[in-house]
């Protein structure tokens, strides 16, 4: 089977569909990897402020217990 010879149009729109198909791939494998590592930071700095807020109570309940702490009003 032998296809019809496409006219200018036809071949600038090829084109065009082609090149854009490459740049979606290309910012797909940028997309990808950066949308992982994103999860990944977010979820450590998650664990790292709920450990800081723990390490905060106790210093705070600490301080309470010695007094230390000053009372507003």
């Amino acid at each position: 089977m032998r296809l019809p010879p496409m006219d200018r149009r036809s071949e600038n729109i090829v084109r065009g569909i082609g090149e854009a198909l490459i740049t979606t791939a290309a910012g797909l494998t940028v997309a990808i990897p950066s949308l992982i590592a994103y999860r990944f930071l977010r979820g450590k700095v998650e664990r790292l402020v709920v450990r800081m807020e723990k390490e905060a109570m106790k210093l705070v309940d600490a301080l309470d217990e010695r007094g230390m702490l000053a009372v507003a009003g």
